[in-house]
């Protein structure tokens, strides 16, 4: 098949507080499967296990509420090792707003990873005031990877 035998799925089960303008891991808590006992939900990173060097499959999904509608851009990253790379943003002009609540999810393929580096999902929200943004818990919020053969 295309799939190797190393995977993980987990999601939030509970909400999380983020400061603004500052990247912060979204350490997802509740585990789906982990065939390898990989990723740890409390760091929130997942740790490339012996025998699997390769490519994988990522997917994450972050479901953002300020309560107030007033979110004008977020940030979502994926820390591979000691760098963080872009994997999405939501920008919108100053004069206009998110909604109250909004989903960001990126999907791609992450090549080469080498055996003990890891990965972790990091966010970063602005708003146009002072008022906190929260991250979301349930199915809306997750995180995945899957090795490729």
């Amino acid at each position: 098949g295309i799939f190797g035998d190393i995977a993980f799925s987990a999601k939030r089960s509970g909400g999380l507080s983020v400061a603004h303008n500052t990247a912060t891991t979204v350490p997802f808590n509740s585990q789906v499967f982990d065939t390898h006992n990989a990723y740890n939900t409390t760091t929130g990173i997942f740790t490339v296990p012996s025998g699997g060097a390769g490519k994988y499959l990522v997917s994450c999904s972050v479901h953002y509420t300020d309560g107030q509608g007033n979110m004008t851009k977020q940030e979502l990253y994926l820390q591979r090792g000691s760098s963080s790379e872009l994997l999405a943003r939501v920008d919108i002009a100053s004069n206009t707003a998110l909604m109250t609540n909004e989903v960001q999810t990126w999907s791609g393929i992450v090549t080469a990873a080498t055996v003990g580096e890891q990965f972790k999902i990091n966010v970063k929200p602005q708003t146009g005031d002072s008022s906190g943004t929260d991250i979301v818990g349930g199915i809306a919020t997750n995180f995945y990877m899957i090795q490729i053969n």
